[in-house]
């Protein structure tokens, strides 16, 4: 799962690559991270297993490859 914003600004406070697309996605990543968090009910922590299964929940909702 690869999010397509930086988290450093630009010297006018602007976030770089911060267009309304990338942002749209990028908060479909983290609620679709959210949600595959929650559904995980092993008994160690997998997070292989839960970056794949957001990839599928973001496949779902139509984002296609763009997430990996």
């Amino acid at each position: 799962m690869k999010l397509r914003t930086k988290l450093t600004a630009s010297r006018d406070g602007s976030l770089v690559d911060a267009t309304d697309d990338n942002l749209i996605t990028d908060a479909a990543c983290a609620h679709a991270l959210m949600q595959a968090m929650a559904e995980f009910t092993g008994v160690e922590y997998q997070p292989d297993y839960i970056l794949y299964r957001a990839d599928v929940i973001m496949r779902e909702w139509g984002f296609g490859e763009g997430t990996e």
